[in-house]
């Protein structure tokens, strides 16, 4: 099968970024997969080092793939005339250039809230959480301190200036600042990460205690959803660990707490994190959900060349 994945640009490393990534490394393995963008960036060099296909950016592909998996409406509207199966991925509940707008032959929503947003627009979602490659986000490391992925400037300042005071070690990282590829190497010489979205899940896959803090609201309030635990991971899961699960404002005094009193170290390879991760968002099994949607939508997409 020949397989397209497409978004907007490779210029950093984000989440949409790393979902290219990590379905190009799965999908790849058993098939050709390209991927189009209209600019490049760092994240194109790991992109052609997995060697699964070839790398467009801003030219456009031929028209000769079965499934193209869409990412941006930047790039929807290119493919509307291929001869494909096209599945288009809303990664977020608000974000311009995520929202999708009915131009694929089928949807999917990373989330529960994504979901309900397309929902609410008349489409027929599929949800399907984030792939995570767990051959590569696996081990625990032998540190105890904090990796500090905040991806909103202020909330990493906010949690560095608290870290400080407490005397805590910890790592900033910040895809503008210092951007890190290989930010599982990172991960596993840390006990903790602190973040939001992504990295949440990532950081399960290797065990580490999470705490999700940061801003991923319409606006520059900064909202935290606090410790992740085995009983509440299922409802964070919902808003794609986002913070917009209680929407607690930041209160430096309440973070300095939780900070002071934080789990102590207990990644093991036992550890409830990792099992949840196994079952939850194997980046082999979330691929494969997409394959059975392609087949699903098969007759779909026939039906349109028929009539086109």
């Amino acid at each position: 099968m020949k397989i397209l994945i497409t978004l907007h640009d490779l210029a950093q490393y984000g989440g949409v970024q790393s979902w290219v990534w990590t379905m190009a490394h799965e999908l790849g393995e058993h098939h050709q997969v390209d991927v189009f963008c209209h600019v490049g960036g760092p994240m194109s060099k790991e992109i052609q080092q997995l060697g699964t296909g070839y790398l467009y950016e801003k030219d456009l592909p031929p028209d000769n793939y079965d499934l193209i998996l869409v990412n941006h409406n930047t790039t929807a509207r290119f493919f509307i005339d291929y001869d494909a199966v096209s599945i288009y991925t809303q990664h977020g509940p608000t974000h311009e250039v995520e929202q999708y707008q009915g131009n694929c032959d089928g949807v999917v929503g990373v989330s529960e809230e994504v979901c309900a947003v397309l929902k609410g627009r008349g489409h027929t979602p599929t949800y399907i959480l984030n792939p995570i490659n767990l051959n590569r986000f696996f081990g625990w490391g032998q540190g105890e301190g904090i990796l500090n992925l905040c991806k909103s400037k202020t909330a990493q300042e906010q949690v560095d200036q608290v870290l400080n005071e407490l005397e805590v070690p910890h790592t900033n990282l910040h895809y503008d600042t210092n951007p890190t590829f290989e930010v599982e190497d990172l991960m596993r010489q840390h006990q903790i990460v602190i973040g939001y979205g992504r990295c949440i899940y990532e950081g399960l896959a290797l065990g580490m205690d999470c705490f999700i803090y940061g801003t991923r609201l319409p606006g520059p309030e900064i909202v935290a959803d606090g410790w992740v635990t085995e009983e509440n991971i299922d409802t964070l899961i919902k808003k794609n660990c986002s913070g917009r699960t209680k929407k607690s404002p930041a209160d430096l005094d309440e973070l300095k707490l939780e900070m002071i009193f934080r789990p102590k170290p207990s990644q093991t390879p036992t550890s409830w994190q990792r099992k949840w991760a196994e079952a939850n968002v194997d980046s082999e099994t979330q691929s494969m959900k997409y394959l059975d949607l392609y087949e699903q939508l098969l007759p779909l997409q026939a039906r349109r060349a028929e009539y086109a």
